[in-house]
């Protein structure tokens, strides 16, 4: 396991131990570890992930909506998201490949200035007032 990982590991297993699933890759070159959990905003669990590796990143990443994203709503997701994206700089909305919309929230960190209180932060600070705020306008929108 990487060493921001770790810490963050130590965090959660102080703070809520059942709260996150620890999913090493396995041969992966950073090294990377998947914590999976999920949030739940206006009555609905979305599912997300925290991605820790070996590089300068931690990547927080919410699945607002899954496979809901098709050619006759496309248009109107994109705008939405795209509006979003212009007025919220720590965060980022996409479309995957898949059909989902997802949130990520990037923050850099070296493994000496990783702080595991500042991803706690950025999901109950940040994440979740505007999913609390926006979820059901985007949701209107599929």
């Amino acid at each position: 396991m990487n060493t921001k990982a770790e810490k963050f590991k130590a965090y959660i297993d102080k703070v809520d131990p059942k709260a996150f699933m620890v999913d090493e890759i396995k041969d992966d070159e950073r090294h990377s570890v998947a914590f999976r959990s999920g949030i739940e905003v206006k009555g609905q669990r979305l599912p997300f992930l925290v991605l820790i590796d070996d590089s300068i990143y931690v990547m927080l990443r919410i699945f607002v909506a899954t496979q809901v994203v098709n050619d006759g709503n496309k248009a109107a997701i994109h705008d939405f998201i795209n509006q979003g994206n212009k007025e919220y700089k720590v965060f980022k909305f996409y479309t995957s490949d898949n059909g989902d919309i997802v949130l990520d929230i990037c923050l850099p960190a070296s493994d000496d200035a990783f702080d595991p209180q500042l991803v706690d932060a950025m999901i109950r600070q940040v994440a979740y007032p505007y999913l609390n705020d926006n979820l059901t306008s985007i949701l209107e929108k599929v």
